[in-house]
């Protein structure tokens, strides 16, 4: 479900009870303010779809192609040969 038009408000104590139901609804795509107060001090909105994981090709040529030490790209491909998923 995606919400669309005004951001609704939300208070502070609104978000502590209900923290779950809240963050299904950010998950969904809707985008909420929340207030402290009456004003407003936050706005949650969602992060949208990334990779949770990155392929070790990926990852060792994203590590070539930087200026990191070139000795700790050999000691990750000696101790992950083929994952990143434990690090």
């Amino acid at each position: 479900m995606c919400y669309h038009g005004p951001m609704e408000a939300i208070s502070v104590r609104q978000l502590r009870n209900d923290v779950s139901d809240i963050v299904r609804r950010v998950e969904g795509g809707e985008e909420l303010t929340v207030t402290v107060n009456g004003r407003p001090a936050i706005r949650l909105v969602p992060i949208g779809d990334r990779p949770g994981t990155m392929p070790w090709s990926v990852f060792t040529e994203l590590m070539a192609r930087t200026a990191a030490d070139r000795g700790l790209l050999d000691d990750l491909d000696s101790l992950l040969p083929e994952t990143t998923d434990d690090v």
